[in-house]
């Protein structure tokens, strides 16, 4: 392990764009077996050699770039999944508005009836059945 830890020494290593490539290579690779493309397949192995090559890199700072270039398109991605995510699983306690003045997204309990909804951000009042 001191071997490997000594060799990593001063190396970038893995990051969120590396383990996404790799997700990437693993699908792209069992597709291009499954459907025999050996095109696809041959991206997917080009890409675990760049995957490779950024987590033994000694570039820091284009690796970092990299990564936050990667980060700034796939984090707004991830919070809409993840707010999609939680809609589908409280659909059944709550009910989602959006303000008619702002559009913020107002989560409301079920079976209150006809409620005025007050808007967190703008402070706008409006009547919603739940």
């Amino acid at each position: 392990m001191s071997r490997f830890r000594h060799f990593m020494r001063g190396r970038y290593g893995p990051d969120q764009l590396g383990i996404a490539m790799l997700v990437a290579g693993f699908i792209m690779s069992f597709c291009g077996h499954l459907f025999h493309f050996f095109f696809l397949s041959l991206i997917a192995y080009g890409l675990f050699g760049w995957v490779c090559f950024r987590a033994l890199s000694h570039n820091f700072s284009s690796r970092s770039r990299e990564n936050q270039m990667f980060l700034s398109y796939a984090l707004p991605f991830k919070h809409k999944m993840q707010n999609f995510l939680n809609h589908i699983k409280n659909k059944k306690d709550y009910r989602y508005f959006a303000c008619p003045h702002c559009k913020q997204k107002v989560r409301i309990p079920r079976g209150k009836g006809k409620i005025m909804v007050h808007c967190p951000r703008c402070k706008n009042s409006f009547y919603e059945k739940t």
